[in-house]
Order: structure tokens, then sequence, then C-alpha cells
């Protein structure tokens, strides 16, 4: 671990896990360094690169902490950048999504009340085809900009911010909870934590711009969540038959019942979800097949695969 440290203590740990996309995490890492609150925040860089690989650059005015871990699974990494991590909040953000200025001041003002999670809205950092459209409404259609702000039950995985202490509450459990974020989110719903989505907290996302990695990121992320969610909460083989059986169909309704009512309030939104609906509704049967398959297979190789989709997978044409 390499750390260089200021005098101050930092207000927000953002993390990044980088790969082998070295230029675009470098971009990430640039936006982090405009932010309109730079002088109280810290960047926490969990780099699984291969030994050797070009090291990310900070501005020397805001601190950064340099984990290097090679060939690390993408949840491992996760987990180790908030082990890592100084500030009280920490907030995740991945190589492919490009914080707005504001963006750790909104966090920051959001974290002041006891929200155990706070959620961030989203713009599409590569607008310009229908593919990269259709995979932002797949990957993020519920808290694409316009959002409301305000309390939520869902927030989404990836990219969202926590009280660190929430996290840290999981201990050793915390690798297999915190990726995806859904089942951690469901863990702390049970126990009466609350959410809020600060819709001021912009980040840009660069999306998937092919339906068949976007069909095969959905099944290997819903796959690992499927796993994961039936080992956090011990169902046996009975509860996992039967939610691998609803899965298929139910994981696909859900979501299109989630999204609709999201847009309410949204009219704007309207032409580019229902122009890329056929493509979402690819995603959310993948999402669904994978779900259902680590119900009763478990995850396989599925945090390899996701590690990949997050860190390795072009997302420009």
């Amino acid at each position: 671990m390499v750390t260089s440290s200021t005098s101050a203590e930092p207000r927000l740990s953002a993390i990044m896990v980088v790969g082998s996309q070295r230029e675009r995490a470098q971009r990430v890492v640039e936006a982090l360094c405009r932010q309109t609150a730079a002088a109280e925040i810290e960047i926490v860089v969990v780099d699984v690169a291969p030994a050797g690989s070009a090291r990310l650059q900070a501005s020397p005015h805001v601190p950064m902490t340099y984990e290097t871990r090679p060939a690390a699974a993408y949840s491992e990494a996760r987990a180790l950048g908030v082990r890592s991590a100084r500030a009280p909040v920490v907030a995740f953000i991945e190589d492919h999504c490009h914080p707005a200025p504001g963006w750790a001041e909104a966090l920051l003002e959001a974290h002041r009340d006891e929200w155990a999670a706070v959620g961030f809205s989203f713009t599409n950092a590569n607008p310009e085809t229908w593919l990269s459209r259709a995979g932002m409404v797949s990957a993020y259609g519920q808290w694409m900009a316009p959002a409301p702000r305000g309390p939520v039950s869902v927030l989404p995985s990836g990219n969202i911010s926590y009280k660190r202490n929430v996290l840290l509450e999981f201990d050793s459990q915390l690798e297999r909870v915190l990726t995806p974020d859904f089942i951690l989110l469901e863990r702390l719903l049970d126990r009466g934590d609350r959410f809020f989505l600060e819709s001021r907290a912009v980040g840009a996302h660069e999306n998937a711009m092919n339906v068949l990695e976007l069909a095969r990121a959905h099944f290997d992320f819903s796959r690992l969540l499927g796993a994961r969610r039936a080992e956090a909460r011990s169902w046996g083989r009975a509860r996992r038959a039967v939610y691998a059986a609803l899965a298929p169909a139910g994981v696909p309704a859900l979501s299109v019942f989630r999204l609709a009512r999201s847009m309410r309030g949204r009219r704007s939104l309207w032409p580019t979800v229902l122009t890329t609906l056929p493509v979402y509704l690819v995603g959310q049967v993948g999402a669904g097949l994978g779900e259902a398959s680590g119900y009763l297979l478990g995850e396989g190789s599925s945090d390899e695969k996701v590690t990949w989709v997050e860190l390795s997978m072009s997302r420009v044409r």
C-alpha cells in the first residue's frame, strides 16, 4: 500500500477498482481531482492489473491511497478499498463512470443525515449510438437524470456510497455481501436502515455497446447475485429451487415494473426508454436466467466474469 497524505483527514473516500483500461481510469481520477470538495476527499485506488502496469496519477492536492492486488477479483478489491479508506463516508465510483464536479460535495451534504447508503443519478457518457442508450437504460434506467431526490428503498449497484462504519460491521462477510450491492442493501433494509437518492451527485456512465455482451453481463452479474443472496440468507435447497423457478419470468417482470414506476414525472426520458425497450428486455431475460443459475448451481466463475465486464470490457466503438 502506498499513501500520499495531507494534514487534514478526509470526509469522503472515493474508491475505484482499476484494471487493464488505464486511459479511462485515469480520466476518472482526473475528474475526482476536479471536485468542488477536492480538499475534503481522498482517492483510494485498488489496482488489479498485472504487476508493472503504469500507476495512475492524481493531483498533488488530493491524497491517494494506492493498493496493488494483481489478478484480484472485483468483489475482493472493493472490500479491500473499504478497509483501506480513512474517511467516514466511502463512495464507489467505477473506472468508466465520470463524476461531475459537484458529485462529492452533494454526497457529503446528503450523508450529514443518518442514511446508511446514498445513491447517485446518471447521465450517458457515450450517448451517440442506439446501443449505448439501450445499455444505459438497462444498467441505470431507474436512476437516470433527471431523477427525483429523496428517500428510496432501491439503489443501484456498483456506483453507490455508504457510511464506512456500516460496512465494517459486516467484518469477514463484507466481500460476500458487498458485491453485488443489492445483497448488502437487502440486509440493511432488513434491519431498518434507510437510503437516499442524491440526484445532485451525478455520474456520466460509459455503457456496453454490444447486445450479446450486455446479455452476458446481466447473466453473470445476476448469477453472482443469486448465489450470494442464497448464501447470505442461508437458504436450503427447497427455497433455492422455488426462487430459481420464479426468477426467469419474475426478474424481467419486476424490473419492467420498477422502470415504469420510476418514469413518473420524467417525461423527457420516455422516448429513450421506449425505443430501447427490446434491448432492455434482452438484458433482463439474461438477468432472470442468471439469477436462477445462481440459486441452483452457485456462483461458479461469475465473480471472475463480472471482474472482466467491469474492468476490461471495451465501452467504445
